[in-house]
């Protein structure tokens, strides 16, 4: 029996040799083949990470919440997003979301006003968005208006004001291009300007006595 054993391992170990061998030789060749064929690259590619772009272009975003109370000014580079109140000046260089109460002017890129109370002037270098019957007591500036509330003030935008139906608004309107929804109530007087007429027309406190 021993013998026996021993000559099974033999030619097992011979078999398992010559199977092990030749496929070795096959990938070998078949290695040096693509190596052949396929040329190597004058410029190699660089792969970067793609979160990197998405890093640079995140901006964060500061939130004040519900039940927080801020008396003084606010400045910030990140954007902000007001759920509580605010007894002094936004000054921010990104977007603005409010829909809490601030007592104090505010200014910023793209400014969302839902819900919101807002006792001071506004000023939008880009979009202003006032929706959801918040209240502004102040002056209004901004690029493009789209408007579905209560407005006490004067609103100068640089292109298009749209005026909804739901809306309220005391005070004169000066835009390129004004869209006055049936339904909304306007007691003042609606200006209609050309884009080099407009820095001159929006001119705040013009005395016409003072032409003359």
């Amino acid at each position: 029996m021993g013998a026996k054993e021993n000559f099974n391992q033999a030619m097992q170990e011979v078999f398992k040799l010559n199977r092990g061998s030749k496929g070795t030789s096959r990938d070998s060749n078949l290695a040096e083949k693509l190596d052949n064929q396929v040329p190597e690259p004058n410029n190699p590619i660089e792969f970067k990470s793609i979160y990197e772009s998405k890093a640079q272009q995140f901006v964060e975003t500061s939130l004040i919440s519900k039940d927080t109370k801020i008396i003084g000014n606010i400045m910030s580079k990140a954007n902000l997003n007001i759920c509580g109140d605010v007894f002094g000046d936004v000054k921010c260089d990104s977007n603005v979301k409010i829909s809490g109460r601030v007592e104090g002017n505010i200014s910023g890129k793209n400014i969302q006003i839902s819900g919101a109370v807002v006792k001071g002037n506004i000023t939008a270098s880009g979009q202003l968005e006032i929706v959801n019957n918040s209240e502004i007591l102040g002056n209004i500036s901004a690029e493009d208006l789209n408007l579905n509330s209560k407005v006490n003030g004067n609103i100068n935008i640089k292109n298009s004001a749209v005026i909804q139906r739901n809306s309220s608004v005391i005070g004169d309107i000066t835009a390129m291009t004004v869209n006055i929804e049936k339904g909304s109530t306007i007691k003042s007087m609606v200006n209609i300007v050309g884009e080099k007429d407009f820095n001159a027309d929006i001119s705040p406190n013009t005395d016409p006595s003072a032409e003359e």
